[in-house]
């Protein structure tokens, strides 16, 4: 699943992004960091086999390049994140985890209607809410990890349904996804 690994390839650089700068993402809104960080981008893509350029090949100028794993990262993080028992409500100041809520059905719901609506103009937005179940359970696996889709709108007709086996099932392990 080259979607999957383009989000692990992003999500790993912006992992090492934030390990160096407790305040990412807001240093994003200085252009000189975005412009930095783009930077790491595109010398990580020519140095490693697993890049940017590597999985959509070379069919693409780099700014869509850079523009499309953008994009697939954050839909799928989005999607992936809404679909986890609990969220953090509260970081301490280094940015580590202080306190988790549990996520309510009526929480997931409200934020998937935003997701959706993104979703219905933006196809590779779509691509990457797709895979955030395989992302989430196989790529950024712990074991027994479990994802919660009770609340999505419309669960059948979902995106985030699109490789599981039985798209009525409310709370999903590894096991339950069909990938071709």
């Amino acid at each position: 699943m080259d979607k999957c690994r383009l989000v692990q390839f992003v999500n790993q650089q912006l992992l090492n992004v934030r390990t160096a700068n407790v305040h990412f993402p807001k240093i994003l809104l200085n252009p000189d960091e975005k412009e930095r960080f783009i930077r790491t981008l595109e010398e990580d893509e020519e140095e490693k086999e697993d890049s940017i350029r590597d999985i959509l090949m070379d069919k693409l100028r780099d700014g869509e390049r850079k523009t499309i794993a953008l994009r697939l990262w954050t839909s799928c993080l989005c999607a992936a994140k809404e679909c986890r028992r609990t969220s953090v409500s509260e970081h301490n100041p280094d940015g580590t985890t202080k306190r988790e809520s549990y996520y309510t059905p009526e929480m997931r719901a409200k934020s998937f209607e935003k997701i959706m609506h993104i979703v219905y103009d933006d196809p590779i937005y779509e691509a990457g809410v797709e895979i955030a179940p395989v992302w989430e359970l196989i790529e950024n696996a712990a074991p027994n990890k479990k994802m919660y889709l009770d609340g999505i709108p419309n669960l059948n007709d979902s995106p985030v349904t699109r490789y599981l086996k039985d798209k009525n099932k409310l709370i999903i392990s590894a096991d339950d996804l069909e990938i071709r």
